[in-house]
């Protein structure tokens, strides 16, 4: 599935994809998610996606990479995702953390993010430009400054829940009762696993970061280069 949003002086709207709009279709956030092949061709006369951006964002293990596609920016990231499902035993919820990629594809007439399910970070902007009247978070007329700060928010995420699992590793060792300490054990197994997650996927990510921000003629203005620096440093 697939929604177009245009984002402009603070203003967000909704966009239809039309044979009567698409010349229309100008300075818009295409965001693709779960896509089919008829996702793929419905999007078509705005956008041929590639089928290399399909596959990788399949793949959880891909590797962070800024190349061009098929003429197009293409920019794929490691993004942190949280789950919660149901504990039966505790009568609470696990919670889970990992990665998923995230790829972004510039034309002059859009830009498009890809993900093969549910994103944080798209989620995230998507309750910002919905719950915020006069919105200036994001421009979509302004694609080195949305790639800049897509990567922002994709650290500050990182951030959030490495705070999260450090507090989950606060609890003194003398307050777990033996009685569940299997339970326990599985749990520091599961961060163990997500910081690794996240380890790895920073690593890259940061690289990818430091090309951007070499790429000649990407971040031209004061501003775009100093919102890259602030994305390299919390990175």
């Amino acid at each position: 599935m697939f929604s177009i949003h245009k984002i402009h002086d603070g203003q967000a709207k909704p966009m239809e994809l039309s044979k009567q709009n698409i010349k229309n279709l100008s300075g818009v956030w295409v965001n693709l998610v779960e896509p089919t092949e008829e996702d793929v061709a419905a999007l078509a006369p705005l956008i041929k996606i590639p089928d290399e951006a399909i596959a990788d964002v399949r793949d959880i293990n891909e590797v962070p990479k800024l190349d061009k596609v098929d003429g197009m920016f293409y920019l794929l990231i490691q993004t942190p995702i949280v789950s919660t499902t149901p504990n039966k035993e505790s009568e609470g919820a696990e919670v889970k953390y990992s990665v998923t990629p995230l790829g972004i594809l510039l034309t002059e007439q859009c830009i498009v993010t890809i993900s093969a399910k549910k994103n944080d970070v798209i989620k995230y902007l998507e309750s910002k430009i919905k719950n915020v009247s006069n919105n200036h978070i994001v421009d979509t007329q302004r694609q080195p400054e949305f790639v800049t700060k897509m990567l922002l928010f994709t650290a500050k995420i990182y951030l959030r829940y490495l705070r999260d699992l450090h507090n989950r590793l606060q609890i003194p060792l003398s307050e777990r009762r033996l009685s569940v300490m299997d339970k326990e054990i599985v749990d520091l197994l599961n961060i163990e696993q997500s910081l690794v997650y996240f380890d790895a996927s920073l690593r890259s990510n940061y690289i990818v970061v430091e090309k951007i921000a070499r790429r000649k003629g990407f971040a031209e203005s004061e501003d775009d280069k100093e919102l890259l620096d602030d994305a390299i440093h919390e990175m």
